[in-house]
């Protein structure tokens, strides 16, 4: 199947990322496809599995995690 590493959307303050890199290996594979550029765009940027690419992240990112405590309720936390 395809894959996408980046999908954009509109909003009406602009673009709006989704980047999953499950598939990336590395920060240099990120790089490569562009995610660094989205990050440093001034935009909201939404990154699933980010610890594939630690580094590459600008200072003062926002982390939000969700854990799944059962079948029906999840846990929130960010910082």
């Amino acid at each position: 199947p395809t894959f996408s590493i980046i999908n954009e959307y509109g909003s009406d303050q602009g673009p709006v990322y989704h980047i999953d890199l499950y598939r990336c290996k590395n920060e240099e594979e990120a790089i490569r496809a562009g995610v660094e550029e989205c990050l440093y765009s001034g935009h909201t940027c939404m990154v699933e599995w980010p610890s594939r690419a630690e580094g590459i992240f600008p200072p003062g990112t926002f982390r939000v995690s969700m854990y799944a405590i059962d079948d029906h309720r999840r846990k929130i936390t960010g910082g």
